[in-house]
């Protein structure tokens, strides 16, 4: 079984493969991290990075995980993506 996080990035899958297929940069990603963060709450969950998603702090992280940086998609998705939404750099 999944956890909220992974089945909230699955919920939103098509924006992130649209954003990936294109390149885009950390700030189309970050709005996709705010879709991603409301649909968390939505649920009763606390939210990305302990329910205090910032501009700053996704940049930041962004730095680190390396969402574009594979041609392999699930591996993009589902570590780099993850990792980076759960805090984890």
């Amino acid at each position: 079984m999944k956890d909220k996080l992974y089945e909230a990035i699955m919920q939103e899958e098509e924006w992130f493969k649209n954003l990936w297929n294109n390149d885009a940069n950390w700030p189309e990603f970050y709005e996709l991290a705010e879709r991603i963060d409301e649909i968390l709450k939505e649920k009763g969950e606390t939210g990305i990075f302990g329910g205090k998603l910032r501009e700053s702090k996704f940049e930041e992280g962004w730095q680190y995980r390396d969402v574009l940086g594979s041609e392999d998609y699930e591996y993009c998705r589902d570590n780099e993506w993850y990792s980076l939404l759960f805090g984890w750099w």
